[in-house]
């Protein structure tokens, strides 16, 4: 069964404001079965004003949109504070993804690695990035995990099988900081089509 996350509890115990607003083409729909009639999602992250004074990573939150700009859900990280602090964006987290009724409907999970985030190593399984996906929580839907790549970051998303769907190939710059704005980052989706005999 999903967790429940009520308004109080989220704003709480992140400071934030989080108010409903179901899309009326949705009404009725639930969890991710929303999912099925949309093209494509925008994930804007809520910035921190604790990360902008202190310089510090803070648990991130996103808000996810609809191609009209409706939001469908919200994203909460949970990780240590140890770890966000020395390990950066190679840090382990659990990422909580709830309705606009604050059912918790999808849960991401990452295990932390020490060596990991190198395309060059990610042939090794001690070094490669890999997320679970679970929906509902508790019930493994698939793995995104990072491929080895001379140049640039390519990822592979594989069902609860742990068969190959979907790549992904990341920009030839993946620039971050300070020099972000100055590289723009796509990234491309190949659908690996089996023929079964």
């Amino acid at each position: 069964m999903a967790q429940k996350y009520y308004v109080d509890d989220i704003e709480r115990s992140y400071g934030c404001e989080m108010t409903s607003i179901v899309p009326q083409s949705l009404t009725g729909r639930s969890g991710i079965d929303c999912l099925r009639m949309i093209d494509s999602l925008l994930v804007k992250q809520i910035p921190s004003i604790s990360e902008a004074i202190f310089g510090i990573a803070a648990e991130a939150k996103f808000d996810i949109f609809n191609d009209r700009k409706e939001r469908l859900f919200q994203a909460f990280e949970t990780s240590s504070f140890c770890q966000r602090l020395f390990c950066t964006s190679r840090r382990q987290f659990i990422l909580r993804i709830v309705d606009n009724s604050n059912q918790e409907i999808i849960l991401v999970k990452r295990e932390f690695k020490c060596c990991s985030g190198c395309c060059w190593c990610a042939n090794a399984t001690c070094c490669s990035q890999e997320v679970t996906v679970e929906s509902p929580p508790g019930t493994l839907i698939g793995t995104v995990s990072q491929e080895g790549s001379c140049w640039r970051l390519r990822l592979a998303i594989k069902d609860a099988n742990d068969t190959t769907i979907l790549t992904v190939r990341g920009p030839g710059c993946i620039c971050d900081g300070s020099l972000a704005c100055c590289c723009e980052s796509k990234f491309t989706l190949r659908l690996l089509i089996v023929a079964w005999q």
